[in-house]
């Protein structure tokens, strides 16, 4: 009996080890978890050899290293959303649930990565910043593939320099510094998120690169006694741009202070480029968002206002110019893609609200009695109510309004730019601009 009771507990003792084992022993994630793909941007072979790249990089490092790739019309994802994303996927390792994740937007042909646990320390900003630089010629290309080898790659290098001590910064990129990515976006006000200004960063260095023509956003707090417009020729010279001939540049700049804003570009390829009526065009795409303090919104405008200004001007017909078949003159031909998030709201609420208007009135008019309506005045007038024995007309007041004529013509109005003009620089550079309030 006491043999029998032996062997039950030994079958019994077997049979949890078998149970427990699967719970302390997690295995490791596979390789084709490390690449979620919905939209069929890589080819099974492709997302194999990627999915086995990261699956090394993540055990040699113990450090979760993930691609994404989002459709917007399907999951209702945008590349922003990385948090939401590493977290839904179920990536981190240990307890700070470290890892890096890439996300794509195979719609919008937009991408951002977030760093999480001691990836936070291993990618610095200057590091972010290289990433962002080297790995955006790949997406303009279309080249899905290389792009994310070359994440895995950088991700591998970044987390041995983090190992050894030493994370990568401005002086130890790998490479050396012809690999720094130039900077474009200047914010010194808070603004904007980190992820914000690396994101429109990189799409400032993408479309100056393109066009071989350097668009740069500045942000201050105050102007100094300067215009925006002066402020803006001198900090493009501050950072060695509009200097020794060089034309091939323009500046936005944002000052919180009194709520100016101001443009400016060299005079020769900058002013040819964004004529004096044209700039009056350039501020229809980022004002709007300016107004309602969406300074992400404005900046993504700016920019892609100003790689199609660009465009139009290699193609030889620059906004403003008399080859312009349609003129300049009040015609804005081209609208920016970023959409503002209470514009789209307009129309759900305006159904909404006539929706209920219809029901409250239904239920309503119900309530009501029928009445016919009288044809003469008298015929509401209860008999021996009322006796009327004098009337006169009185004279009391009168009001007039009078409306200031403004003859000021410059271009520094409250409402906006107004155009381009001429101006110096407080060196004496030669520069086309304007400025305006938000």
């Amino acid at each position: 009996m006491k043999t029998k009771r032996i062997l039950l507990l030994s079958i019994a003792a077997i049979f949890t080890v078998f149970l427990i084992l699967p719970v302390l022993s997690v295995p490791a994630r596979a390789a084709a978890e490390y690449v979620i793909d919905e939209a069929g941007l890589l080819t099974e072979e492709d997302k194999q050899t990627l999915g086995e790249v990261l699956e090394s990089v993540s055990d040699t490092h113990d450090f979760d290293v993930a691609v994404v790739v989002i459709d917007p019309m399907y999951d209702g994802y945008t590349a922003q959303d990385t948090d939401e994303l590493y977290s839904y996927n179920g990536f981190g390792r240990g307890e700070d649930k470290s890892g890096i994740i890439l996300v794509y937007d195979c719609v919008e042909r937009h991408w951002a990565f977030g760093a999480y646990g001691i990836g936070e320390t291993a990618f610095t900003e200057a590091g972010r910043r290289y990433i962002t630089k080297n790995i955006q010629p790949y997406f303009n290309d279309s080249d899905f593939f290389s792009a994310f080898m070359f994440y895995a790659s950088a991700v591998d290098d970044f987390m041995y320099a983090y190992e050894a001590g030493t994370p990568h910064d401005e002086t130890t990129l790998p490479g050396g510094d012809e690999h720094e990515q130039g900077t474009f976006v200047y914010e010194s006000v808070g603004l904007l998120s980190d992820d914000e200004v690396l994101y429109l960063n990189g799409k400032l260095a993408e479309i100056s690169e393109k066009h071989s023509f350097a668009v740069v956003v500045a942000t201050t707090y105050s102007l100094g006694g300067k215009s925006a417009e002066l402020y803006g020729a001198d900090f493009l010279e501050s950072i060695d741009l509009a200097l020794n001939g060089d034309t091939r540049c323009c500046i936005l700049v944002i000052a919180t202070e009194e709520r100016d804003f101001g443009f400016a570009t060299p005079t020769g390829v900058g002013s040819e480029v964004f004529t004096y009526s044209g700039q009056a065009h350039l501020d229809t795409f980022y004002l709007p968002y300016l107004r309602e303090d969406d300074y992400f919104g404005a900046f993504l405008a700016y920019a892609a206002a100003c790689d199609d200004f660009l465009n139009m001007y290699e193609a030889g017909t620059p906004y403003g110019s008399n080859d312009y078949e349609d003129g300049d003159d009040g015609y804005v031909p081209y609208t920016p893609p970023y959409e503002n998030s209470f514009i789209k709201k307009v129309p759900i609420a305006a159904v909404v609200a006539l929706i209920v208007t219809i029901i409250t009135t239904v239920v309503l008019s119900r309530q009501l009695k029928t009445v016919r309506p009288k044809r003469e005045a008298k015929d509401y007038v209860v008999p021996g109510s009322l006796m009327l024995t004098r009337s006169l007309d009185r004279f009391t007041h009168k009001s007039i309004s009078k409306v200031r004529i403004d003859t000021d013509s410059g271009s520094h109005g409250g409402g906006g730019g107004g155009g381009g003009h001429s101006f110096s620089s407080s060196s004496g550079g030669s520069f086309s601009g304007h400025s305006g309030k938000y």
